[in-house]
């Protein structure tokens, strides 16, 4: 099975994290989001990726995916450049498709337990559609599915009075038809190329849908809040995102390096090269990514801090996110800090 990862995006819920850095490579746990992705994929049963970039990151996401070098998965590129849609991005990947039913999993999504009965259930039908849903609490945030009789009708946008009480994930599967329907569409109100237009173009032509209830979590971690929830779910270990980081007192790299009285509340998970002072407290759902420096006497909780940043002495960072590089001097509490 082939699958089309989208891992571009102009990633705006997420600013100002995301200037200048792809979300895709925020590492939750022991890996980024891509690589959680990319392991959903493989131990779902897909065996060939397309991984279309945009015009953030596209250089970084093709060396980090060199250098990590631990999947077994055919791994091609496209380029979509400027954000145009979700449908705009799967366009570019059709020469990598070919006259296969293929995949889409949106690249700021985490899965868990396995998408493998998805995959399976998809490769089943002949050209039909194939949609990925979750039971959520409040349908209005997302896309929602239209039955009649049993039988997916549409799909809804945000709507007020949902029609159901799922969402639509980030996971589909299409016809290889698909393509000349995304040729045949309009822009919407956002100027945007959209999949939710390309999924009903391909049900008033009569394809049949294949929908999968999941039920398993899923996140889609493409705002702060998001992001955050992602973190507490794959350090928790409680699905098939990749390994979960510390399941002990601390998951810690090999050549990090822990100051004395470092107390810590499970889980947490430390990167390579961290440097953690004396007397801190890490944890509980923290993620320092490599070459981190956090000071003496520090409190991190509830936080994602990315490589290179540095957090001063006696600096509190609560249910935020540091970008790569930052310098915390100052307490931050729900910050997104660049």
């Amino acid at each position: 099975m082939k699958c089309v990862l989208l891992a571009g995006g102009s990633g705006t819920r997420l600013a100002p994290l995301t200037d200048g850095f792809s979300k895709h490579l925020v590492r939750v746990g022991q890996r980024t989001l891509l690589e959680h992705a990319l392991s959903d994929l493989e131990a779902g049963g897909v065996d060939e990726v397309c991984v279309v970039l945009g015009e953030t990151g596209a250089t970084a996401i093709r060396d980090h995916l060199r250098e990590s070098d631990q999947f077994d998965l055919e791994v091609r590129y496209a380029v979509q450049g400027a954000a145009r849609g979700v449908a705009d991005a799967i366009s570019h990947a059709e020469p990598f498709v070919g006259d296969e039913p293929f995949l889409v999993y949106l690249g700021d999504n985490l899965f868990g337990p396995s998408l493998e009965p998805f995959v399976r259930g998809f490769a089943a039908t002949e050209d039909g559609v194939g949609l990925c849903l979750r039971r959520v609490d409040d349908p209005t945030r997302f896309g929602v599915p239209v039955f009649e009789s049993g039988s997916l009708q549409d799909i809804v946008e945000k709507p007020a009075d949902p029609p159901s009480e799922y969402a639509v994930t980030g996971l589909y599967g299409f016809p290889p038809a698909v393509f000349d329907h995304i040729e045949r569409l309009e822009p919407s109100d956002r100027g945007e190329l959209e999949v939710t237009d390309a999924i009903r173009s391909l049900l008033d032509a009569g394809r049949s849908a294949h929908v999968h209830r999941f039920d398993g979590w899923w996140v889609d971690a493409g705002t702060p809040d998001g992001l955050l929830t992602a973190n507490r779910r794959v350090l928790a270990g409680s699905g098939g995102s990749g390994p979960a980081a510390a399941t002990d007192a601390v998951g810690a790299d090999a050549d990090s390096g822990l100051g004395e009285g470092v107390r810590v509340r499970a889980p947490v998970s430390v990167g390579a090269g961290v440097e953690v002072g004396n007397g801190t407290e890490l944890g509980p759902n923290v993620t320092l990514d490599a070459d981190v420096v956090v000071g003496s006497e520090a409190r991190i909780s509830d936080s994602i801090v990315l490589s290179g940043a540095t957090v001063a002495d006696g600096t509190s960072v609560t249910e935020s996110i540091v970008a790569p590089g930052a310098r915390v001097t100052s307490p931050l509490r729900g910050e997104v800090y660049r």
